[in-house]
């Protein structure tokens, strides 16, 4: 299979020599590595949180936490430093979930945008305190049973976390053949 390509026309500046152009160029995104939290709470309630409207690759909507692994890191610091940055909290336990990738374009705090290629690696994870401080990226957090997170409009890779780990059900799959 051959690479992601994304083609952009950029009116004003290139982003990545940051040169004043206005030629259509091809852009292949960044790779970045995403450490993602998948929350779990006593009672199999799974902690989503809405991302601010003007930020990430999802805005505005709900989607789990998770950041970027910083050069020189170790996968297991970056999702503790990322649960405290974003939460406020500590981990009180995790383990591999499942793992995946997509080109998705993000949204910068600077209001720039540019795709981005983002392997996604997720953990179950129990936090130590439900006493959470949401970082900026996030509007609000919320703990949502089975029932809530089917009846919630969730960006279609939140759905297939959530679908993958088993704490949402394919209502499809009753109706295939």
């Amino acid at each position: 299979m051959e690479p992601s390509t994304i083609i952009v026309n950029i009116a004003q500046r290139d982003l990545v020599t940051d040169k004043p152009t206005t030629e259509e160029q091809v852009l292949s995104p960044t790779t970045r590595v995403i450490v993602v939290p998948l929350a779990i709470d006593p009672q199999g309630q799974v902690l989503l949180c809405r991302m601010a409207q003007n930020r990430g690759v999802f805005p505005g909507q709900w989607a789990l936490p998770g950041g970027g692994v910083e050069q020189g890191e170790r996968i297991e610091e970056a999702l503790r430093r990322e649960v405290w940055e974003e939460l406020g909290v500590e981990l009180a336990s995790f383990r591999p979930a499942v793992f995946k990738d997509a080109v998705l374009e993000k949204n910068f705090a600077d209001g720039t945008r540019r795709p981005l290629h983002m392997i996604f690696l997720v953990y179950q994870c129990a936090l130590a305190s439900s006493n959470l401080s949401l970082n900026d990226e996030f509007s609000e957090a919320a703990w949502f049973g089975a029932a809530e997170l089917a009846d919630l409009s969730l960006n279609d890779l939140t759905r297939d976390t959530l679908l993958q780990t088993g704490f949402l059900k394919d209502e499809t799959a009753s109706t295939r053949p």
